[in-house]
């Protein structure tokens, strides 16, 4: 399962500085990502994490967070966790 939260891009930004601070600290926990879902810039996106740890991660950024179901048919960038989060967590990545 994974939780989602729709935030515009100036607060997802110092949200991922927050979460890579938090994955640091978890020596790189393969069990912990931060992905952002594909689409416009500028546009307000679904940020989406796995459910492990997620009061922890969600109480860095309060509010607004839930249930994500259908993760896995929609497509999620990789922003902080090891290379092959996406593959990992079954989630597909942007098509060219």
């Amino acid at each position: 399962m994974f939780r989602c939260k729709t935030m515009p891009l100036d607060e997802w930004g110092p949200f991922q500085d927050r979460f890579a601070e938090f994955f640091t600290a978890s020596a790189g926990d393969t069990r912990l990502a931060l992905f952002i879902e594909a689409g416009s810039a500028g546009e307000p996106r679904d940020l989406l994490i796995p459910n492990h740890q997620s009061n922890l991660v969600e109480a860095l950024a309060p509010g607004g967070w839930r249930d994500c179901e259908g993760a896995s048919e929609r497509e999620w960038t990789l922003l902080v966790g090891n290379a092959s989060a996406n593959e990992d967590f079954g989630l597909s990545r942007p098509s060219r």
